[in-house]
């Protein structure tokens, strides 16, 4: 009988029906005219899709304006075997072009309508969007952050006040790899158990993401009431993972966003702000909350901001990249032996940036490589045009252990030591603790073929970090830099002296030489060189100074 009724009806009354609807689904119903190639769908995806209009003849040909070209040839396969009669059901995923011309992913399902002999008379059915963003998520039984959306665009800027806390779930790609994805879902499902049950009446959460909660508390100006909500929650939590009998461990980070820290309170500026709360959460060293303070907000963009000038100026040639030289002296006769190169740089916009925060940008961005690749041949054609002047002069280059571990760097190094026709004791590669603690065996295979090659390398900064006597055993470096705050200590202090005398005399028995950092006066020179160091640096004999500025000096 409902074949009969579908058979009966007339294309104004399905224009009626899809009329009636389309203002309360999310969906797009659609109604074929099979004898009269007519199409009809709900005026509502003419905004969100590239269709000339709800309603247009020639329908599969229509068709190729919105559908993605590569996908065309599967539909137009698809309706001909329904219109051949080898079938009566359509249901099929491709992608329909946006108003914007991006593609979105579709499921088109439809069924074929025959008259009383057989033939196709209506194909009926619906359109929706598979990849858009569900409205809740039946693991943590929470809505999802696009229901936060609607509630927001419910409110204008002076109806919102309040807090949002943003919480993550920290490391939580490693539940993941080591219990699966299934256990990843029930933890996820238990914490959202966990959260709700610490809400009060004027508090929702929601999931977003993979595993961040968002809650929003609304109708208070007090961020304690936050950083409360954050401790209780994350007391459970620490005995939930105590009751499984430490299954799994885990810890919680939270970012607290003031709603009216915020001067457009649209939703997109909320997301934003809250993603940045938590990953400064996670920045500080995850397990706590931090409340949103806008001045870190401007420095995380300035970092951005830098990190994208960064790249430009790597991609211009290196522009605003600068070696700078210091003069490494023999202590005995103060005359020049070598230098350190030092990397300077200088932008249009930012001014002369700190190495001290544009080199660990280029490490957090991989920049490192390119950049010092750069350092390398630029170092070693510097100490070619100093030996005109200085026969045996060696230069002095840092290395990030970034570079070690994510480039060939010893390969760039061999390469620009031949192009330059350079002797391999003519650099001098300095390597810093810390660098040392993030050794594998990449970096040890490093350092060996260094010796291999005859390239010297020398520990740098030794005093300011761990002060590790394994290292100077374990990697025998040809050079020990002992860097100023560790010989102000030792100027300052008879005892701390003692010790550096001590460890000097080590040293020298072992073959090591070393050089003395940051000496800035006579009377600091006349007290280290009772020492016996092989060599000095400091702003006595000569502060970094551009490579021009150096050859004139020398």
């Amino acid at each position: 009988m409902g074949s009969v009724v579908l058979e009966n009806l007339n294309l104004d009354s399905f224009r009626r029906f899809i009329n009636l609807y389309c203002s309360s689904m999310d969906d797009y119903l659609y109604c074929i005219d099979v004898p009269n190639d007519r199409y009809i769908v709900s005026p509502n995806a003419v905004s969100r899709f590239a269709l000339p209009s709800n309603e247009f003849d020639d329908c599969l040909e229509t068709h190729r304006l919105f559908v993605h070209p590569d996908d065309f040839d599967m539909l137009e396969a698809d309706l001909n075997e329904m219109l051949q009669g080898k079938k009566d059901s359509h249901n099929l995923r491709y992608r329909w072009m946006s108003k914007e011309k991006e593609p979105v992913w579709i499921n088109c399902r439809g069924r074929l309508i025959r008259d009383s002999e057989g033939n196709p008379q209506w194909m009926i059915g619906c359109v929706n969007e598979i990849g858009k963003k569900p409205m809740a998520s039946n693991n943590s039984g929470l809505l999802a952050q696009d229901a936060l959306q609607d509630l927001f665009q419910g409110f204008d800027d002076t109806e919102i006040n309040g807090f949002i806390v943003r919480i993550g779930v920290d490391d939580f790609r490693d539940i993941i790899e080591n219990k699966g994805s299934k256990y990843g879902d029930k933890v996820l499902k238990n914490l959202a158990k966990i959260i709700d049950s610490c809400l009060s009446d004027n508090m929702r959460s929601y999931v977003s993401g993979e595993s961040d909660f968002l809650i929003d508390i609304f109708d208070t100006d007090d961020v304690n009431v936050a950083i409360k909500l954050y401790n209780e929650i994350s007391a459970k939590v620490r005995k939930y993972v105590k009751v499984n009998k430490y299954e799994v461990y885990f810890t919680l980070s939270a970012g607290i966003l003031y709603l009216d820290d915020l001067e457009d309170k649209s939703f997109h500026n909320m997301m934003k702000f809250s993603e940045f709360t938590l990953s400064k959460a996670n920045e500080l060293g995850k397990n706590q909350w931090y409340a949103f303070v806008y001045e870190d907000y401007e420095q995380f963009q300035r970092k951005l901001r830098l990190t994208k000038v960064l790249r430009s100026s790597i991609n211009n040639s290196f522009k605003g990249y600068e070696l700078y030289i210091q003069p490494i002296v023999d202590s005995a006769d103060r005359t020049v032996r070598g230098g350190e190169a030092l990397l300077r740089y200088d932008e249009e916009t930012f001014g002369s940036v700190m190495p001290g925060e544009f080199i660990s940008l280029l490490e957090e961005s991989g920049l490192i490589v390119p950049v010092g690749r750069w350092v390398i041949r630029e170092s070693i054609k510097i100490c070619k045009a100093i030996r005109k002047f200085i026969p045996n002069f060696k230069i002095h280059v840092n290395l990030s252990y970034v570079q070690i571990l994510k480039s060939d760097v010893l390969d760039d190094i061999l390469e620009y030591l031949a192009q330059f026709e350079m002797p391999s004791n003519s650099l001098t590669i300095e390597l810093t603790e810390s660098g040392l603690l993030e050794s594998n065996e990449r970096m040890r295979k490093f350092c060996d073929g260094l010796k291999t090659y005859g390239i010297p390398f020398a520990l740098d900064d030794f005093g300011t970090g761990y002060s590790n006597f394994r290292y100077i055993n374990e990697m025998m470096p040809d050079t020990l830099k002992i860097d100023r705050t560790f010989i102000t200590q030792a100027l300052n202090n008879e005892k701390d002296f003692r010790v550096l005398r001590f460890m000097s005399e080590m040293l020298h028995s072992i073959d090591v030489k070393y050089v003395i950092e940051g000496i800035e006066t006579e009377e600091e020179l006349l007290r280290v060189r009772s020492l016996e160091p092989d060599y000095i640096q400091g702003y006595l004999f000569g502060k970094p100074v551009p490579v021009d500025d150096f050859l004139k000096t020398i």
